[in-house]
C-alpha cells in the first residue's frame, strides 16, 4: 500500500482516469477507453455503452493522427463512491504540440462533457454523461 502522502484523492484518481482516456484516444486504444465506461452507462442523448463505443470508434479510428487536448477539467466528489466530472475536450487531426498550434493549424471539434462516475470493483467508471459541441470562442 502506498504511503498516505502518495495516495491519490478520489478526485485525483478520476482526473487521472479521464486523462488516461484522452491519451488512449490518441494511441488509438478503444479498449482502454471502454474499460472506464460501466456496462450500466447511459447518456443524456439516449446512448448505451455499445452505442458510445460505436461513436468513439468512428471518431478515434478515422484517418489522420488524432490529438486530444483537455482544456478544462473539474472533478467533484458527491460521495465516497460517486463523482462528477465536467471538462472541455478539443479533438483535432494534427501534429500540433500545444492547444494554440492545434487551433491555428487544423479544423477541430470541441465538446464539453458532463459525466457521473461511480466506483465499480475499485475503479472509477462513467455511468452517465451528456455532451455538447463547443464553438471555438468557448474553448479557452
Amino acid at each position: 500500500m502506498a504511503p498516505a502522502c502518495h495516495r491519490k484523492t478520489p478526485e485525483e484518481q478520476v482526473r487521472s482516469e479521464v486523462l488516461a482516456m484522452a491519451r488512449a484516444a490518441e494511441e488509438p486504444k478503444l479498449g482502454d477507453i471502454m474499460e472506464h465506461i460501466s456496462v450500466r452507462f447511459h447518456s443524456a442523448e439516449g446512448w448505451d455503452r455499445d452505442e458510445v463505443k460505436g461513436v468513439l470508434a468512428s471518431e478515434i479510428l478515422r484517418a489522420g493522427r488524432l490529438r486530444v487536448f483537455v482544456a478544462d477539467l473539474d472533478v467533484t466528489l458527491d460521495s465516497s463512491s460517486r463523482a462528477r466530472m465536467k471538462g472541455k475536450f478539443v479533438l483535432g487531426r494534427s501534429d500540433a504540440k500545444t492547444l494554440r498550434e492545434l487551433l491555428e493549424q487544423s479544423q477541430i471539434d470541441a465538446y464539453e462533457i458532463d459525466g457521473a462516475l461511480e466506483l465499480e470493483d475499485g475503479d472509477w467508471r462513467f455511468v452517465s454523461a451528456s455532451h455538447r459541441r463547443l464553438d471555438s470562442k468557448d474553448i479557452l
